[in-house]
C-alpha cells in the first residue's frame, strides 16, 4: 500500500490504523525532506507522536529507506 502525506494529521491516523489493524500489510511511505530534516528523520519523528503510543507499547515499528524518484522514501514499514 502506498501512503502519501503521512506527516499530515489525517494520514497519521490512517497510517496508525493500518499498522494496528493490518500488521502484515506492507506500507510504502512517500515523505519528502524539509529544510533541516531528512525524510527518514521526519518518519522517525512521526513514530514518536502520541498517535503511535499504543503501537510503541506493544510492538516495535521498523522501516527501511529506499530511493524514490525525487529522493528517499520509507519502505517495508511494518510492526515487529
Amino acid at each position: 500500500m502506498l501512503l502519501t502525506g503521512v506527516t499530515g494529521f489525517l494520514a497519521q491516523v490512517v497510517f496508525e490504523r493500518l499498522l494496528a489493524d493490518f500488521p502484515e500489510t506492507r506500507v510504502l511511505l512517500l515523505v519528502r525532506s524539509q529544510s533541516g530534516a531528512t525524510s527518514r528523520e521526519r518518519v522517525e519523528y512521526l513514530f514518536r507522536k502520541p498517535a503511535f503510543d499504543t503501537l510503541r507499547e506493544g510492538q516495535a515499528v521498523t522501516f527501511e529507506t529506499g530511493q524514490g524518484p525525487k529522493g528517499p522514501r520509507a519502505e517495508n514499514v511494518r510492526t515487529v
